[in-house]
């Protein structure tokens, strides 16, 4: 009976470890395994003026591509311009918050087909609200 314990703690140990240090790593792996293409721009906001803007900014980034490198890098390239931005970006721990160049954001969906990340946004004339950068493979 003692070994079948021992054995148990051993069985839960293996599994434990992967999950606690695994996800950053997949989770990078996943953002460096291709270059992004933008896909579309939501607003959790209901003012008009701002889903307006949001709009037009989702409109200025069709065909822009977004590339993440294992060297902590990225490359943000849009056809309206002919200098593409670069940036540092960093992934947390638990793979849910994806800092690019100082910004949060947090990591709703990352799989191999699609990257679905969250700002929040506190503005005096709008209030609170968040928006969603959809990219695809």
């Amino acid at each position: 009976m003692k070994n079948l314990m021992n054995v148990s703690k051993f069985l839960l140990l293996l599994l434990i470890i992967p999950a606690l240090t695994g996800c950053k790593k997949d989770n990078a792996t996943l953002l460096t395994a291709h270059i992004w293409k933008f896909d579309k721009m939501t607003t959790s906001s209901t003012d008009q003026t701002l889903q307006t803007l949001v709009a037009f900014f989702s409109a200025l980034l069709v065909n822009s591509t977004l590339n993440f490198s294992e060297d902590g890098t990225y490359v943000m390239a849009s056809p309206l311009s002919e200098n593409p931005e670069t940036g540092t970006w960093d992934l947390s721990d638990d793979g849910k918050t994806l800092t690019m160049d100082g910004d949060p954001m947090a990591v709703v969906t990352l799989t191999d087909e699609q990257l679905v990340l969250e700002g929040e946004e506190v503005d005096d004339e709008y209030g609170a609200y968040t928006v969603k950068l959809y990219w695809k493979k």
